[in-house]
């Protein structure tokens, strides 16, 4: 339960080649799959990134495979602890100076199951992971930028 990404403020941002260099970019699930690749495309492209994933072995890979941990921050949070995600943006503002995005990627399916055969925690989790963890980080992060 991954999935968030915030990139630093672009309303302070000079229109010139220095100004890709001071990026940080916030993103849920860096740990794997699409959420790793826009991490690590975003990173080859020159910005800071902070990764947020449950699973710090995964992160502890994507900075293995990003060949720039002096732009990469992780940060091991459940995205469904709301007071953990709301203060992700002040160590992503500690850490890059600026929040400039926030890339929300996070996201599951139940099981495979006729609606009457769900559990009510399989369906509650997956509103709690697709719905809900989204929204926090949202909401403490636009404020900012």
């Amino acid at each position: 339960m991954g999935g968030l990404t915030l990139v630093g403020d672009n309303r302070h941002r000079r229109k010139d080649t220095h100004a890709r260099q001071r990026q940080g970019v916030r993103g849920n699930r860096r740990g794997n799959g699409i959420g790793r690749e826009l991490g690590l495309e975003l990173l080859r492209r020159g910005a800071r990134v902070t990764a947020v994933d449950i699973r710090e072995e995964s992160l502890a890979e994507t900075t293995r495979l990003t060949g720039a941990a002096d732009r990469l921050q992780t940060l091991a949070v459940d995205i469904t602890d709301r007071e953990a995600v709301a203060a992700l943006p002040e160590k992503v503002i500690a850490a890059h100076g600026a929040v400039d995005g926030l890339i929300n990627n996070a996201g599951i399916i139940q099981p495979f199951a006729r609606l009457d055969a769900l559990d009510y925690r399989d369906m509650e989790r997956v509103v709690n992971v697709n719905l809900w963890a989204p929204s926090t980080p949202s909401r403490r992060s636009y404020p900012i930028c």
